[in-house]
């Protein structure tokens, strides 16, 4: 039990109860941390992965939107969420697919699986692509869930 008294000008109850509360909060944070990591889109390796480049990184003349995680050729990708896939295809020739839109992230520099066709549903964990040529997975992460190829389509903010 707690005496009520002063220390130095300072109720006791109140550094008490500081204290608590300090506790508190910060299990409160710490496990609310838990909840917002997820899994990497690369996990053939048991050893951490190379970040070849980070948000926000100049680049001639424009800043790098997300991270350039190191996996070489034909590395498999998994998706981190489960959801309706939107190819991100050039609408100039060479027609090419860029990269490919589920949930809330964009990846790139990836030959993604026959089988996926646009707005096709592919789950959580699964393998949806391999890496291509770049020798690296490019992963962007949005405010919201992406409902559309490409960036603009869905007017969302980039978090990463």
């Amino acid at each position: 039990m707690w005496a009520i008294g002063e220390k130095n000008g300072v109720s006791v109850l109140r550094s008490k109860s500081r204290q608590v509360c300090f506790i508190l909060l910060m299990g409160i944070f710490v496990r609310f941390s838990l909840l917002l990591a997820y899994d990497w889109p690369i996990r053939e390796d048991t050893v951490q992965h190379v970040i070849n480049s980070t948000l926000g990184e100049w680049r001639n003349g424009h800043f790098h939107a997300g991270i350039d995680i190191n996996a070489p050729c034909s590395t498999g990708v998994y998706a981190i969420e489960g959801d309706i896939c939107y190819k991100d295809i050039d609408t100039l020739p060479p027609i090419t697919i860029r990269g490919i839109n589920i949930g809330h992230f964009r990846y790139f520099h990836v030959v993604i699986r026959d089988i996926i066709d646009d707005t096709s549903y592919v789950g959580p964990d699964s393998l949806f692509a391999k890496t291509d040529t770049a020798d690296h997975v490019h992963l962007q992460e949005a405010d919201r869930r992406l409902t559309a190829p490409g960036p603009s389509a869905n007017d969302a903010i980039w978090l990463n």
